[in-house]
């Protein structure tokens, strides 16, 4: 069996041990200095042959790297005399050494993966690293799951850059707050030697005395304050960047890129599933001309299908030099930029000795995928395929079976009601969908009364849209969708940011709530039906949000959970990702809550019937 990932830190320091004994650990920066000057190194594994990325001088040149222990020892023109017949050689002749890759910004639940299964997958790819906060973890089980999660991502070789989750505390609020974590816990988590930033301070924020404090002890510590802001306006901006800000993954184009750099921002270019901003992002760099070391890379929120066909950190490096930017500079934007920005390149993001040793070997610079990875000085993937043997975790209970809803829902708790009685048709204020964007639309629509209900009409793509709490109040906020395009059937699924409610899309009330039972009952999940009869369903059982299976297995699943939406009608790239986040009322414009409709950019509650009157 594999090791528990339940909490074993709480109420001091956790345990933070990112490759042996840590970053800057000093033993093993001693022991390296003592082979060197006595002339006794002999490398462990010795990379021979390739041609060194140098993301400091931007150049390229052939090197040897030995590497002893965790760490780079020496990279030279030949590593001859430091190898023995111990020593393991990799030949990269022809090909191309790369630093591991980091990902700035990555909500990991959003795979739906162990954290083990996880980083298998990106370890394979050429991901060495990436920023995250566990906060869906938070939000569905406090603080101990955001521990226990963590503790699971450190026996791995991947990195986690942990930044610590303003988002589990603020969620959405005004709008919804599963109350699972404290600022007390925040304040706590700083203190881990694993927290590296403070996630996600968004302008909504700043007012809040709590955050405030936040960030003043984020910056007495030397950490990092990510930012969040969606838009651009001067004075905003400014008030945002006073506050402590210093990065954003929200700009959306060229212009709203170059306005924030020219305010002084560091830009995270985003590809993910439900948002696609990469390419228009870094048209700031190619027809604007910005600096590229003022650029970075994440990937936010990806479904499983995107990660195991497109890749990772790799694809959005192909993409950004298919698109024009200059191949040194896309590896600088997904290593040394990133670990500049979080204060860790003494530790890793470029290829020198003294590094952490994690190295991607790469064929083809322009076509960059994974020939071999290197993490923490051992050999861990070939071929794109993981070669280590990593043990499966074992959850405790109190990340299962965390869905609490009253049984056997109707169609009647879904119902949006018109107060006048007489009513046969009624205009509503509908979300409007798009594909490919965080950012709904506001629309109106005119629909049917029956007996002082309003009736969906899939025929003008006006389907119902429902959020339900799972934390046991049963509270249902409804209203009206458009863009998905279901001619029949309904879908469910037990995640939503950012409190991680359940939602639900579907062409009737009852359609709706059979959907939903469903979940329920599984604990977790998607659940696609037709007729109250399910097609087809995606198992989560833990926090309701992640399959313990590997990723294979998983997008097996998820494909045709995936392909069963689509047949209802929905034409979606990753329409259980685009519906998840038309819950998430702090990206504008109309957005649906488990307590009614909400207009983001008034900030307050709106009436669903928009004439709705005696």
């Amino acid at each position: 069996m594999g090791p528990s990932v339940g909490p074993g830190f709480r109420g001091r320091k956790p345990s933070t041990n990112l490759v042996n004994d840590g970053f800057n650990e000093v033993r093993e920066r001693h022991r390296l200095v003592d082979l060197l000057e006595s002339g006794r190194l002999r490398a462990d594994l010795v990379i021979k042959g390739g041609k060194l990325v140098n993301v400091h001088s931007s150049e390229i040149y052939e090197a040897d790297v030995a590497l002893s222990g965790t760490r780079i020892a020496v990279v030279g023109e030949d590593a001859k005399e430091f190898t023995s017949s111990k020593t393991k050689v990799v030949n990269a002749e022809g090909a191309f050494l790369s630093p591991g890759l980091i990902d700035v910004h990555y909500h990991v639940a959003g795979t739906y993966l162990t954290m083990t299964n996880l980083a298998m997958s990106l370890l394979a790819r050429g991901t060495t690293a990436i920023a995250s906060d566990f906060y869906e973890y938070g939000a569905v089980a406090g603080p101990r799951a955001i521990e226990a999660g963590l503790a699971e991502a450190l026996r791995t070789p991947l990195k986690v850059l942990f930044n610590v989750p303003l988002l589990a505390y603020i969620q959405n609020d005004p709008f919804g707050n599963s109350g699972m974590v404290k600022p007390e816990d925040l304040m706590e988590m700083l203190d881990w030697d694993a927290a590296v930033a403070l996630g996600e301070v968004q302008p909504e924020t700043g007012s809040n005395p709590h955050v405030r404090s936040l960030i003043e002890k984020t910056v007495k510590l030397r950490k990092t304050v990510v930012g969040h802001y969606v838009g651009f306006h001067e004075i905003g901006v400014a008030s945002w960047l006073s506050l402590g800000a210093t990065s954003d993954h929200e700009s959306v184009n060229s212009e709203e890129a170059l306005q924030k750099v020219r305010s002084g921002v560091r830009i995270v270019a985003r590809e993910g599933s439900a948002a696609v901003d990469l390419r228009n992002v870094l048209r700031a760099v190619t027809e604007h001309g910005l600096d590229p070391r003022r650029f970075m890379f994440c990937t936010d929120e990806v479904d499983p299908l995107e990660l195991k066909t497109l890749g990772h950190m790799d694809y959005k490096v192909r993409k950004a030099i298919g698109m024009g930017v200059p191949p040194i500079s896309a590896v600088q934007m997904a290593t040394i930029n990133a670990a500049e920005y979080y204060r860790v390149d003494n530790d890793i993001g470029s290829i020198s000795a003294g590094k952490i040793a994690d190295i991607m070997i790469v064929k083809d610079l322009r076509d960059f995928r994974a020939h071999a990875v290197v993490a923490n000085g051992k050999l861990v993937a070939e071929r794109g395929k993981y070669i280590m043997r990593l043990p499966q975790p074992r959850f405790p209970k109190f990340m299962r079976r965390t869905i609490h809803l009253r049984p056997a829902l109707e169609g009647t708790d879904f119902a949006v009601r018109t107060r006048n009685a007489k009513a046969t048709q009624v205009k509503i204020n509908v979300i409007k969908a798009y594909e490919g964007s965080l950012i709904s639309g506001r629309g109106v629509a005119t629909l049917d009364v029956d007996r002082g209900v309003v009736v969906p009409d899939p025929k003008k793509d006006v389907l119902k849209v429902s959020v339900i709490d799972r934390y046991g109040s049963n509270q249902i906020g409804s209203g009206f969708m458009n863009g998905f395009e279901l001619l029949q059937g309904a879908v469910a699924e037990s995640f939503a940011p950012v409190p991680e409610y359940l939602v639900a899309i579907g062409c009737s009330d009852d359609e709706v709530a059979f959907a939903v039972n469903k979940v329920r009952d599984m604990q977790g999940g998607f659940v696609v039906s037709v007729n109250r009869t399910v097609i087809a369903d995606f198992h989560l059982p833990v926090l309701g949000l992640i399959s313990e299976d590997p990723l294979d297995k998983v997008t097996d699943t998820l494909q045709r959970a995936t392909d069963a939406f689509r047949r209802l009608g929905c034409r979606f790239k990753s329409p259980f990702l685009s519906l998840m986040f038309m819950t998430y009322p702090l990206i504008p414009t109309l957005k649906i809550t488990q307590a009614g409709l909400v207009d983001v950019e008034l900030m307050k509650y709106v009436d669903v019937v928009v004439d709705d009157e005696e």
